[in-house]
């Protein structure tokens, strides 16, 4: 486990799955990052790479070649090294080999970084192309926040939603309206009972749990990530804010990876970056 404080913020993480295990306020000495527990959600903060949500049949098809995947990828079940650490950020890296390369055939470099500055915790991801080739690949954040039924998420603007609805196995299946000019939802026991909220393409890039009682919040700027997702499970106090580059198939579809509407590429030596800024109130 590694540690990074300052006079506002501790926030730890662990090189398994470059997951985040705790964020503190040093103020008022609450817990904001859901603490796992084996009857509700063993998860905290998973990394989604290199797909998020479930691919088609659980496997890539790639240049004519198909190989096996479990859902959300292999980042958060895999141990990281450590990159560089100070007091104030840490930064863990990941790269192929013999036994990730079965699932996905390219090089590359994960970094996960993170770095806080007064109260304000920024989580980074980095992907860097090291084959000789265009690599595909899509990634996400997933971490779980404590709360109670009757706290809201609140977007910075109003917004005309459709939620994507998931079927029985987990693949995208249709759409349903869910917001129409409206910036706020009411966490209740039922808000998660047909699995994640999926939305698309939000105008606002900013959203805020807020307690009931106004005793604490968490903003969370997601800048300019196509999809934003939102999952607990049905009562549970804890919810999950997901900015995804990606997204499950969908039910409908069987397209070759390169060629999903959803997935990202980098040509050879490039870099994809990308920066999430937690604010804890």
């Amino acid at each position: 486990m590694q540690t990074i404080r300052n006079e506002y913020l501790e926030v730890s993480a662990r090189k398994f799955g470059a997951e985040l295990t705790s964020i503190k306020n040093l103020k008022t000495g609450r817990e904001y990052l859901w603490q796992p527990n084996k009857e509700v959600w063993t998860g905290q903060s998973p990394i989604l790479f290199p797909i998020v949500g479930r691919a088609k049949n659980d496997r890539l098809r790639i240049d004519g070649n198909e190989f096996p995947i479990k859902m959300h990828g292999f980042a958060r079940k895999n141990e990281f090294s450590i990159n560089s650490v100070s007091q104030n950020h840490i930064e863990y890296i990941l790269t192929n080999n013999d036994k990730l390369v079965k699932s996905f055939p390219y090089n590359f470099e994960l970094y996960v970084r993170y770095e806080i500055t007064e109260n304000i915790l920024k989580m980074t991801f980095k992907v860097k192309n090291t084959d000789n080739r265009t690599i595909y690949f899509s990634i996400g954040a997933h971490p779980g926040f404590n709360c109670k039924l009757g706290d809201t998420l609140e977007f910075e603007k109003n917004e005309t939603l459709c939620t994507q609805v998931m079927n029985d196995e987990h693949y995208r299946h249709t759409e349903l309206n869910y917001l129409k000019n409206e910036n706020q939802i009411t966490i209740k026991a039922d808000t998660f009972a047909n699995d994640a909220l999926i939305f698309q393409n939000t105008n606002s890039e900013i959203i805020t749990l807020k307690a009931q009682d106004n005793s604490y919040s968490v903003e969370f700027n997601y800048k300019n990530a196509p999809f934003l997702g939102l999952w607990a499970k049905p009562g549970a106090p804890y919810v999950c804010i997901e900015p995804w580059f990606g997204a499950d198939d969908r039910s409908d579809e069987d397209f070759d990876f390169c060629d999903k509407p959803t997935v990202q590429n980098i040509k050879q030596g490039d870099i994809f970056e990308y920066t999430m800024e937690i604010t804890i109130r």
